[in-house]
């Protein structure tokens, strides 16, 4: 089970780095992704914020996943659950990768907490 975890974390945090060097890389691309307006300034930079977030994350649970941190791991993971409804607020309406990042979070989040349980 610990080793389904580990790879299904892995395949997840790919993900968020994948994203967030789109979303920096990219911010017009995933601006409008999420739908928001591209005219607008406000747009860009919420979509560079939320890469750079999202970039950090990752490498702090990486950083835990490799110290072996199962607990470290998973109060990471726990506490990026709730910035997506704060980027879900933002955005006004819940877009696919939010909805998305939400439940494979809370998901893996809850894996690990079993895990160290």
């Amino acid at each position: 089970m610990h080793v389904v975890i580990v790879g299904l974390t892995v395949a997840l945090l790919l993900v968020f780095v994948a994203q967030a060097m789109r979303a920096i890389g990219r911010p017009r691309s995933m601006a409008q992704r999420f739908g928001l307006p591209l005219a607008n300034g406000e747009s860009g930079a919420f979509v560079r914020v939320y890469g750079s977030r999202n970039l950090a994350i990752a490498a702090a649970a990486a950083v835990m996943l490799a110290l072996g941190d199962a607990r470290g791991v998973a109060v990471v993971l726990s506490c990026a659950v709730p910035l997506t409804l704060f980027d879900m607020a933002v955005v006004g309406r819940p877009a696919r990768p939010h909805v998305a990042a939400l439940v494979l979070l809370a998901a893996a989040a809850a894996s690990w907490w079993r895990l160290v349980a």
